[in-house]
């Protein structure tokens, strides 16, 4: 029951003043919709997702042994070749490995979704939050594929030995790499199942191999 012009509440048998500190900070609580503020829920989120990923040894050994065997092979393909389109094969079989590699961890997100909802049902982290902490999570298995798959394939190729081009081909596949993850990982925030998610997947991967200009070339 309000009384004394709106600056008084009966509530439990008392009356509280609302101008007082102690009111004012239940009101503040009350409209504050996450607990911590934004950097330390992407510091959490991090922190997890790295933990999950660290733990899981069998895959950081598995994806290990999956880019040195593929850049041995694809580098053995195009052995120390100086035809530009054996050099343009050798980008486009980059490019098709780390699609590939998105489209089958995408599924495994689809999962992921219900630990998000019950964390966003009881409003612990901004949606942003936990997207970017899984992308700086696995920024260490990025680092860690492409530098054993892309150094294996850039001189065993036989590509210029410049740092500068080196490190301009390194950059590039790291930042492809992420576009693709973060890509199909928002087909999996919105797939119904990871079946689905496969197929979205799919139709992706087509386009960007249809248009990468390699199958048809840009002056046809």
């Amino acid at each position: 029951v309000e009384a004394n012009g709106g600056k008084d509440i009966e509530a439990g048998g008392g009356k509280f003043d609302c101008n007082t500190k102690n009111c004012e900070k239940g009101v503040k609580l009350y409209e504050k919709q996450y607990e911590i503020r934004f950097g330390r829920a992407v510091f959490l989120n991090t922190r997890r997702f790295f933990t999950l990923w660290k733990r899981d040894t069998r895959f950081v050994r598995a994806n290990f042994i999956k880019n040195v065997v593929m850049g041995i092979s694809v580098g053995l393909v195009f052995l120390q070749t100086t035809i530009v389109e054996s050099i343009l094969g050798v980008l486009f079989q980059s490019s098709l490995f780390i699609m590939l590699g998105a489209m089958t961890a995408a599924p495994s997100q689809v999962e992921e979704r219900a630990v998000y909802y019950k964390h966003r049902d009881a409003n612990m982290y901004p949606t942003l939050s936990f997207v970017l902490g899984r992308v700086f999570a696995y920024m260490p298995q990025t680092i860690l594929d492409i530098s054993t798959f892309g150094t294996i394939i850039y001189f065993v190729v036989g590509l210029e030995l410049a740092a500068a081009n080196f490190f301009i081909f390194y950059a590039v596949l790291i930042v492809f790499t992420l576009v693709m993850n973060t890509m199909l990982g928002a087909c999996a925030a919105v797939a119904p199942s990871s079946s689905a998610v496969q197929a979205m997947s799919a139709v992706i991967i087509l386009f960007n191999m249809l248009f990468c200009g390699f199958f048809v070339p840009p002056n046809t």
